[in-house]
């Protein structure tokens, strides 16, 4: 019986529960009820490094969960009583553990509750291993990495646009390095974490945890200095083995940090492979920033593992520091949505259960090819001129009726859209969806260029209403008590999303070693979702997932030419 049930119900069916937790520093850890067990890593002097702690709660008639609301508090709307709990008094074991407060945390997408504990009394709790799981993917160590300075502790106020993301929980990536660049030590672990001990001074929120105002109302990053987790692994895999891979759930397994509990905001896992190259899975909570963000973060700590430091401990090569100032994008008092800004603005995620087999392909757009492209749409940028050929490919590949109407969305940074404009480094999440719409007849037989007119005049109708219409109309949504929902399934097959990294610094991550042989997203399981970026030789790489029967001939008809 999950926590969220009422608290009749759990003196009336004695049950074993079995928990687990993780260490952050102080004398708490994280519980996910009911759960099979699963492991984490602690940092607190009572344990040893790496060691794993399992806690078995035995709930019996004697005894019972007490399930309240907070003291002269009322239960919040949406919160209520037989949901969930925002305190709770468990009582198992008193002569190992004497007083468990929990304060629970709902998460939309998850069927349990999460929760945070504090312990009066941790005499008895007994270490296990590194769990089999762990051992399968060859990790050989995990850490917590403190800021290496002290840094704000507060509570980091979360603007709408960052709470409509707290559910999708954490952006996957994967980079692979070949050995032999750089200097010696290959990415030397101890490099690496004082490294990051140091960028997480200036990016402090990524060593907090995701949390809840006091009033739990609304979701928060707490910049308790907690610490960014590090994880080193050893594969048996090579790069070449690797040269061709795509996102896959399990390539994620393999190389991108497990993320338990999922209040830690980064995690980052380093894997040997056997051939001596290194491939270096990430793992950035949404809430804590979008692309443009994570690639700041990214950038600066490489350069500081690079370049090292000066007499006073600052990076030789200075960075622009990030601006955390999210109140920036707080909505409009009171907030106005303009209803003509629907042209545009795309708000809602409309995800289904997909009709068959879906599947990740990762194609190349050549330098050449990609000129032929932009020469055929008239000079527009290339995210449009690309962007139009998907967009075409896929409703001939899918075979969509001419009279059917097809819709494509885009992210948008509204960073220099806004007025007045944000800091050129805000670090947060700073983008809305943009869509433009035709019917298919229109997309499949049209000039390419028309078709890349239609995104380009998307992009630039976002001006500051549309912008603060967006921010206002999240303000007033659900979204802003618990991050929405995270629905499982993809598109529609007449619409299709286009996300772009084109121009972000995707093989600037030189952390001393050289540059990545390669960079992708670790997992893209949604149908009908694209990401674009750069090959690094002046080309274009679409990350295209969409039903499995319809791949090759996408395939065909983006290398066909003419346009």
């Amino acid at each position: 019986m999950a926590l969220g049930s009422s608290g009749r119900g759990c003196r009336r069916r004695p049950k074993l529960l079995r928990a687990v937790a993780i260490y952050g520093g102080g004398p708490g850890f994280f519980l996910r009820w009911p759960a099979a067990v699963e492991s984490f890593t602690t940092n607190d002097p009572a344990f040893r490094a790496c060691a794993k702690m399992e806690l078995r709660c035995l709930m019996r008639a004697t005894h019972a969960i007490a399930v309240r609301a907070p003291r002269g508090r009322r239960w919040p709307p949406w919160r209520q009583p037989q949901q969930g709990a925002s305190e709770a008094v468990v009582r198992a074991f008193p002569e190992k553990l004497q007083h468990l407060a929990l304060r629970i945390l709902p998460t939309a997408s998850s069927p349990c509750w999460y929760m945070h504990a504090h312990v009066d009394c941790m005499s008895g709790v007994g270490i296990a291993p590194l769990e089999d799981d762990e051992r399968a993917r060859g990790v050989v160590e995990t850490c917590l990495v403190t800021p290496s300075e002290g840094t704000p502790r507060e509570q980091l106020w979360l603007s709408p646009l960052d709470l409509l993301l707290v559910n999708r929980g954490h952006t996957p990536t994967v980079y692979l390095y070949r050995s032999g660049g750089g200097g010696g030590g290959f990415f030397d672990a101890a490099r690496l974490r004082k490294s990051l001990a140091r960028a997480l001074v200036d990016f402090y929120p990524l060593a907090g945890r995701l949390d809840v105002e006091d009033d739990g109302r609304r979701f928060v990053i707490n910049c308790n200095a907690e610490g960014a987790l590090l994880a080193v692994a050893r594969s048996e895999l090579t790069v070449d083995d690797l040269s061709g891979v795509r996102p896959s759930p399990e390539l994620k397994r393999l190389f991108v940090p497990r993320v338990e509990p999922p209040f830690v905001m980064l995690a980052v896992q380093v894997t040997f492979l056997k051939c001596g190259g290194v491939a270096f899975g990430t793992a950035l909570h949404h809430a804590a920033g979008d692309a443009v963000s994570a690639f700041h973060f990214f950038q600066t700590w490489s350069a500081l593992c690079r370049e090292g430091y000066d007499d006073d401990g600052d990076a030789v090569k200075v960075l622009q520091l990030p601006c955390h100032d999210r109140t920036l994008l707080r909505a409009r008092s009171p907030p106005v949505v303009c209803p003509d800004v629907f042209s545009v603005f795309c708000p809602q995620l409309r995800l289904i259960q997909p009709s068959g087999p879906v599947a990740s392909e990762v194609f190349t757009v050549s330098k050449d090819h990609l000129a032929a492209l932009k020469g055929a749409c008239a000079g527009v940028s290339t995210f449009c001129a690309v962007a139009a050929h998907v967009w075409r490919c896929v409703c001939v590949a899918r075979g969509l009726p001419p009279g059917a109407t097809t819709r494509l969305t885009l992210p948008a940074n509204v960073r220099r859209s806004i007025r007045p404009p944000l800091p050129d480094r805000y670090f947060g999440n700073a983008i809305i969806w943009l869509g433009t719409a035709a019917a298919v007849g229109k997309v499949t037989s049209e000039a390419l260029a028309a078709t890349a007119g239609r995104i380009r005049g998307a992009v630039r109708r976002m001006d500051d209403e549309v912008v603060r219409s967006a921010i206002d109309y999240f303000e007033l949504g659900e979204t802003t008590k618990g991050g929405g929902p995270a629905p499982g399934g993809g598109l529609p097959e007449n619409e299709l999303r286009v996300i772009s990294w084109l121009g972000m610094p995707v093989h600037e991550a030189d952390y001393g070693w050289g540059k990545p042989h390669l960079m992708l997203r670790a997992e893209s399981e949604r149908s009908g979702f694209v990401y674009l970026m750069n090959d690094g030789g002046g080309g274009v790489r679409v990350v295209v997932c969409a039903e499995a029967t319809c791949l090759e001939e996408f395939q065909r008809l983006l290398y066909a030419k003419p346009f």
